[in-house]
């Protein structure tokens, strides 16, 4: 176990050399030592962890943050790094800078290291999360800039599908037909009622051409002759017989 006077002596002491974060005490001469946070974790999780976040891209934020997040709370640091403060350990800043940096795409990083933020994780996860989900006019522009610059390829259908819930087939496509055709007659059913409703009075009882009176007494809709004249045809022939034919309005 080191004592306070050799300690006294050395700036850093590095512990677990295997580790992928060392284990770094930092002191000053008079003052009690202060062990970085993120040195206590398991090498081989670290490992995983870090390879297991992408590059990030333009089209792969969300999975990106998921998984960077991951890192840092690993190392209990999310919420340093989320909130701005406190400030990270001289370490664990250097640490955490390296992997983002690390794993930003070369466009990506043109768009959001600088000469202020490319030693100061806080900065840059800001600068980061300002690319990518502010509402600022810039970044609306640019969101829909890319939006509008998709070309359709008809030979790569399956690119351009974002959701399949059931495989295509003539079947499929029929049933989906059918309810289409429905629901756009339950629609036209409903405005004809309306514009029907709007022609008539409930002093007027009269269905005129090509339209039904909601308010008559004596049949429904369905049974109008003036909507349905071929039902009158249908009904003079039943009760005078075929030859009779129906006399004009």
């Amino acid at each position: 176990m080191l004592k306070r006077s050799d300690l006294s002596r050395l700036n850093f002491i590095r512990l677990q050399s295997k580790s992928l974060f060392k284990t770094l005490i930092s002191f000053k001469p008079n003052q009690t030592p202060v062990i970085v946070v993120m040195d206590a974790i398991n090498p081989t999780i670290l490992k995983t962890t870090i390879e297991a976040i992408p590059v990030l891209t333009e089209e792969n934020f969300l999975t990106w943050k998921t998984r960077i997040t991951a890192l840092f709370k690993l190392g209990g640091l999310k919420d340093q790094i989320l909130t701005g403060e406190p400030a990270l350990e001289d370490v664990e800043n250097s640490i955490l800078c390296a992997v983002i940096i690390a794993k930003l795409s070369t466009t990506t990083h043109k768009n959001v290291v600088n000469s202020t933020n490319e030693e100061d994780t806080q900065l840059l996860w800001k600068n980061i999360l300002k690319r990518f989900i502010s509402n600022e006019p810039s970044n609306r522009t640019r969101v829909y800039n890319s939006f509008a610059s998709i070309t359709f390829d008809s030979s790569n259908i399956k690119k351009f599908i974002t959701k399949d819930g059931e495989d295509i087939n003539p079947k499929a496509l029929i049933d989906h037909l059918e309810i289409h055709l429905n629901e756009l007659k339950v629609s036209n059913g409903e405005k004809d009622e309306s514009l029907e409703s709007a022609m008539f009075t409930k002093e007027d009882l009269q269905c005129k051409d090509g339209a039904h009176n909601p308010y008559a007494t004596s049949h429904r809709r369905e049974n109008c002759w003036f909507v349905y004249p071929e039902k009158r045809e249908e009904y003079l022939k039943k009760t005078y017989g075929s030859n009779t034919k129906p006399k004009k309005d």
